[in-house]
């Protein structure tokens, strides 16, 4: 685990232009280092150590050192390809997960690796014969990937923070990022907050040719919708074989691995398949003051029933005012996110006793566990149905329901981002978060079932371009790792395709799920329904947030908001005329994150 960098010139490049790079994201590595130079080439990187702590640096070069690797993440099935690609006469130096993608990359190409490969990860590599640089993001996008490109030079970081750097790369805010944002409170899609740096997109590799950097973006996988005839009880069986081996896979580590347990049927599953493999398994919870908010009483029991070594803290609204500005400072680009907040101390937390921590990220994505979903599998609701099939391919947000497509909720309405944004910048606004821009309209044109429409617009969306990056930055800025059993590959395309009513059956989310693990869980556990991680932010923006909150309005900066229509959503939600809570909290972060980085 760790972070990379990297710099591609028509000219001469600065050594220490990458040295500087690669120091600012440090936390995500803070074991090692490595570097290689060319004249027109730099490339860097941060290591975490948690496979091979005694080899592993890098880069990791070929047999005759023409190829090298730089890589972020985990591959889960290193061990079976090594001896595969040992077998057909390979020669590997190290013990190391990443020397595989090396050996890999030779053996099957580019595109044949990534048919090999499961994992997480982030990577380039360069193949000096070909003059050709390859960097790549995995399949669901859980390790970041950020590129700049000009007439001279191409610039990638495994995060914003090292781009931003450089006087030639424009800090400059898209007002449709800006817009979108404050439509559904993160960025979506390749944009980013600022006009021209990208994300390079889940599934995609770029291909640069290190003479005259001309790029090609590829995409090598995405979800697809397929036929599955499995019989239920089939289907049971094999959800349990598939669970358990991503569980087992990812608890593959040479440091101490812990979990994040929420006591939600997805966490205290994967908890109670990891106590089979550790008998002093760490766990760690997160509560808050206010019971309604409070899930502690079921992370204990799932704690008491697996004995693990269970660690709970309770977040306040004092803690919130005292994460606030370090969230700020590791989120590059502004995400609203509550969470953001309490997942950073637990990581802070965590990282006392262990290096790695499993979460339960994307298993409400891939098992369907959102409550929004009923109305795709509710007979009563063939209207809603029939409302997403008719949709046109440019519809992304329907502004008469306040949500997306899927049924996520908005966090404003088109005349709050309207009122709250510039004028000047609304002829350069595109009003409508358009499918086609995410490419989430293209890629699931085959797709014909509602619920899986659903499920695949919130998995490109707001799990990629919101979950998975706060569970990533979160766990890195306190140098743990985070990972996420439910996003095997193999796994999320079973799921994804079963047929609804093995996903939602008896008013019951995660149906499968659920029956595939009743044996090992607590019944309460067992039969709660999903309760969110939510926080009483409302509350504390009339409370100790309240002065972050005014100062906020009152700060003297270009950042296209569009005060008095922001002082008037402030009065109103402190004099309790209307709750704005989720809306306020967003722009105030993005508000601290300008200040803070611009």
């Amino acid at each position: 685990m760790c972070g990379i960098v990297g710099i591609i010139s028509k000219n001469k490049i600065s050594k220490g232009d990458v040295e500087a790079m690669n120091n600012s994201i440090i936390h995500r590595g803070p074991d090692s280092s490595g570097f290689y130079f060319e004249d027109n080439i730099g490339l860097a990187m941060r290591r975490l150590k948690i496979i091979d702590l005694s080899g592993g640096d890098q880069p990791i070069r070929n047999e005759d050192g023409k190829i090298m690797v730089f890589f972020n993440g985990e591959i889960y099935n290193y061990r079976e390809l090594r001896k595969e690609l040992i077998r057909k006469n390979h020669k590997f130096k190290s013990k190391s997960d990443t020397e595989v993608l090396i050996h890999g990359y030779e053996e099957w190409g580019i595109t044949g690796l990534f048919d090999k490969i499961e994992g997480m990860f982030a990577f380039s590599i360069y193949d000096k014969e070909k003059n050709k640089m390859y960097i790549a993001r995995d399949r669901f996008g859980e390790k970041p990937l950020y590129y700049f490109k000009n007439k001279n030079s191409f610039y990638f970081a495994s995060e914003l923070k090292a781009l931003i750097k450089f006087e030639d790369i424009p800090k400059k805010v898209d007002p449709n990022s800006l817009f979108h944002y404050l439509a559904i409170h993160h960025v979506p899609g390749e944009n980013t907050i600022f006009e021209r740096i990208h994300r390079l997109r889940a599934g995609f590799f770029l291909e640069i040719n290190t003479k005259n950097l001309e790029m090609n973006n590829i995409q090598y996988w995405k979800l697809e919708e397929r036929k599955i005839f499995d019989s239920f009880g089939d289907a049971l069986k094999k959800t349990r074989e598939l669970v358990e081996k991503a569980v087992r896979e990812r608890m593959m580590a040479d440091v101490p691995v812990g979990a994040f347990l929420s006591g939600g049927i997805d966490s205290s599953i994967m908890v109670g398949l990891m106590a089979r493999h550790n008998f002093n398994l760490k766990t760690f919870s997160i509560g808050f003051e206010k019971s309604e908010f409070d899930e502690s009483e079921f992370s204990r029991e799932v704690a008491e029933h697996f004995k693990t070594d269970h660690h709970h803290f309770v977040f306040s609204d004092a803690d919130a005012l005292e994460n606030l500005p370090e969230v700020i400072k590791y989120m590059d680009e502004p995400i609203g996110d509550q969470a953001l907040l309490p997942v950073l101390l637990l990581s802070k937390e965590a990282s006392k006793y262990v290096k790695v921590v499993l979460g339960g990220e994307g298993a409400d994505e891939i098992f369907a566990g959102y409550d929004y979903y009923r109305s795709y599998v509710n007979k009563r609701s063939l209207r809603s149905i029939l409302n997403i099939l008719r949709k046109k391919p440019e519809e992304f947000i329907d502004e008469k329901k306040c949500e997306t497509s899927s049924g996520f909720p908005l966090i404003s309405n088109m005349k709050d981002r309207l009122n709250l944004i510039d004028k000047s910048c609304h002829e350069n606004i595109n009003i409508k978060l358009r499918e086609d821009k995410l490419a989430i309209n293209k890629w699931m044109a085959k797709i014909k079932d509602s619920l899986k429409k659903a499920q695949f617009t919130d998995i490109y969306s707001w799990l990629i371009d919101d979950l998975l990056i706060k569970y990533d930055r979160m766990a890195m800025a306190a140098s743990l790792e985070g990972r996420a059993p439910y996003l095997d590959s193999e796994l999320a395309e079973y799921v994804f395709n079963l047929p609804t009513n093995y996903k939602w059956c008896r008013n019951q989310s995660k149906y499968i799920l659920r029956e595939a693990f009743n044996d090992i869980l607590p019944s309460k556990i067992l039969t709660r329904k999903k309760h969110g991680f939510n926080l009483p932010m409302s509350d504390w923006l009339r409370g100790n947030l309240k002065k972050e909150l005014l100062m906020s309005s009152n700060l003297n900066q270009p950042d296209l908001i569009n005060n008095e229509h922001y002082k008037r959503l402030i009065e109103n939600h402190l004099s309790k005329k209307e709750d704005r809570g989720r809306l306020l909290y967003s722009i105030l972060v993005y508000r601290l994150w300008f200040k803070n980085i611009m």
